[in-house]
């Protein structure tokens, strides 16, 4: 009864979404105002039972309810409550819907927004939304259901695949299918204007979403990394998977749309641009549901689904001729201004930082293909390794991370050459003694010495900016030394908190850059005994048995020492399902700012086991410039009390 109802929602939501499209198209060419509010009320309902739709696939979750195909699939009797929540996300049909409710919700909050509705033909957007959830009503329906049943009720169902039933799997789908649907509304609101032949100020209404989709693609792949880095045992956060690419992809051209954003909101044109980079992520976000879910490219994230494939190509497809189109019909307005552009300003340093983004995209963009289109050149299908990328984006990471260092001395329109030196000596002062000391007391490895002296070079800047705007403040306003710092941030609030993001975009290189001296040892050995690696010395204590009702468990305890100091416990396990033929193996992670110790149980006979221990430095401050990331944009965000008044 329940999945009926669910599938009739289906069929509702479809029904009002139509038809809220044809009466906005009838009322914008009649000019009959009852026709655009119906297509306004319908638009709300469609919302609404889109709403009701996932509360129910949800409440099936939660009771267990193994009449659904979906249910079955994904949960069991003994699942925690938590793991029967993100089982609505956990596959192909589930996630969808979830995206739906996404774009529902989204939708909803820009109908109901006041700066919307004053807008005129707030009704073109509206549609352009609701030709994008469209596309996942119709895959809904034609080709992957939550809502089908089975004619025969099992006793119990599979479960959740364990390797899932993690923290970061539970937030890390939502995360990324939000940052997917936030970008949605910078298309749509560019597209509506064009339509409109509006020369409304575009960018500006985009930007919050854009920032907005921005943090929340960046929790998404900071939580899948940290998933890869303490459950999935490989040994790192990060592999170059196409899947792990294909949200990479929306990242990058996103970063670099916020950089150029900046120079249309200042009159200083790359509308053209800004138009075709914001197409560019929409599309994007619908290409690395066609890469995960296609199978066209070999991923162990990935679906293998043909027919959900050609769908979504067909999609991309459809998308890229109506961007054609507007590009074309619209050209005029697009072009901006012819302007002289000065090599040593903001604007040069803004278009180069766009620049090194974009060459980074296309790197990691070839690179994901290869496989794909090798056989045009080469006859045969080919692959790419890890070291292609390394090669590839290093070094113009470092470029970047230099020039974050670079900008914040350029002024706009043009800088004096005894400014900029005058400001970055005591930058490049500090770099040099960086890799001096590097050299002399850590390394000769000449890449981590160029990270680690440029972020040094980076760090620097920004701190510099700051405490020479802090002087600034406390000589023209005499204030106490203690008041000039809040004084000075909230009065430059939005571009402190692209300092913060800057920052840690360093310090995540920071971290990045310490697996350069990762080591890695595998070994058998007898409990009591013990062995040395790097500065730790590891003594394994044994194995300890684990019987639950949902999984027998076995685990291997290692007890860490530096030098006599005890440092503590790490542990790793071997969890067996009955309903799975492969082990769940559970990473036992023991870290400080320093570095992480990584302990897993490879295997065991008896009392004797085989164990690996890797030992990341540095990787913690990967975590610590992600937090970072998140405060920047909550700073930028933050709503100005003063304009609020």
């Amino acid at each position: 009864m329940m999945a009926s109802i669910g599938s009739i929602t289906i069929y509702i939501i479809l029904i009002t979404t139509m038809f809220a499209l044809v009466t906005a198209l009838i009322g914008k060419q009649t000019g009959q105002q009852w026709l655009t509010i119906s297509s306004r009320t319908a638009t709300l309902f469609s919302s609404l039972v889109t709403v009701i739709s996932a509360a129910i696939l949800l409440y099936a979750l939660i009771i267990s309810d193994f009449n659904f195909a979906y249910v079955a699939d994904y949960t069991s009797y003994d699942l925690p409550l938590i793991f029967k929540v993100s089982a609505l996300w956990a596959g192909q049909s589930g996630s969808m819907l979830l995206w739906l409710l996404l774009l529902s919700v989204i939708t909803f909050l820009l109908q109901v927004s006041q700066r919307i509705r004053q807008q005129a033909d707030d009704i073109i957007l509206l549609s352009l939304l609701n030709l994008i959830r469209l596309i996942f009503i119709v895959f809904i329906l034609a080709l992957d259901s939550p809502f089908l049943t089975l004619k025969e009720i099992p006793s119990d169902g599979v479960g959740l695949n364990p390797i899932l039933q993690s923290f970061e799997m539970v937030v890390h789908p939502p995360f990324l299918f939000l940052g997917y649907s936030g970008f949605a509304v910078p298309f749509a609101l560019v597209s509506s204007s064009l339509l409109k032949r509006d020369d409304a100020d575009w960018a500006s209404s985009s930007r919050p979403w854009i920032l907005f989709s921005w943090l929340m693609l960046t929790v998404g792949m900071v939580t899948g990394a940290n998933w890869a880095y303490s459950e999935s045992g490989w040994g790192g956060y990060w592999a170059w998977d196409p899947v792990e690419n294909a949200s990479l992809f929306p990242w990058l051209t996103s970063s670099a749309l916020l950089h150029t954003l900046i120079l249309q909101r200042q009159n200083r044109g790359m509308k053209l641009w800004n138009y075709l980079l914001i197409s560019a992520t929409f599309m994007l976000t619908i290409f690395s549901t066609f890469i995960t879910r296609s199978g066209v490219i070999d991923s162990v994230h990935g679906f293998n689904d043909t027919e959900v494939g050609e769908y979504f190509w067909g999609v991309i497809i459809v998308i890229m001729i109506f961007t054609v189109y507007l590009l074309f019909s619209r050209f005029h307005q697009l072009k901006d201004e012819s302007r002289e552009l000065k090599f040593f300003s903001k604007e040069t340093g803004l278009i180069i930082t766009n620049i090194l983004l974009m060459m980074i995209f296309i790197g990691v963009f070839i690179g994901t293909i290869f496989s794909l289109i090798s056989p045009w050149f080469l006859g045969r299908r080919g692959t790419v390794d890890q070291m292609f990328y390394n090669q590839v984006t290093i070094p113009l990471w470092l470029s970047l991370v230099f020039l974050l260092g670079v900008c914040p001395v350029l002024n706009w329109r043009q800088t004096e050459r005894k400014r900029i030196m005058g400001r970055l000596i005591i930058p490049i002062a500090v770099e040099v003694v960086t890799g001096i000391l590097l050299l002399l007391q850590l390394t000769d490895n000449w890449l981590a010495l160029l990270s680690l002296s440029s972020a040094a070079f980076g760090v620097t800047v920004i701190l510099q900016d700051f405490v020479i705007d802090c002087c600034y403040y406390k000589f023209k306003y005499d204030l106490r030394l203690l008041v000039t710092p809040g004084r000075c941030f909230r009065h430059g609030r939005k571009r402190y908190g692209a300092y913060i993001i800057h920052l840690g975009i360093i310090v995540i290189l920071i971290g990045i850059t310490g697996s350069i001296f990762k080591t890695e040892l595998t070994t058998v050995i007898d409990p009591g005994e013990r062995f040395r690696l790097g500065l730790y010395t590891l003594k394994y204590t044994g194995l300890i048995p684990e019987y639950t009702d949902r999984y027998i468990g076995v685990s291997a305890q290692m007890e860490v020492y530096r030098g006599d100091r005890f440092e503590g416990t790490v542990r790793s396990e071997k969890l067996f399902y009955p309903q799975y033929s492969q082990p769940v193996t559970r990473v036992g992670i023991l870290g400080n700012l320093r570095e992480d110790i990584c302990f897993t149980l490879v295997g065991w006979k008896e009392d004797r086991a085989q164990i690996q221990i890797i030992l990341h430095p540095l990787t913690i401050w990967v975590w610590i410039g992600s937090y970072l990331l998140y405060l920047g944009i909550v700073v930028i965000l933050w709503p100005n009390r003063k304009l609020k008044k």
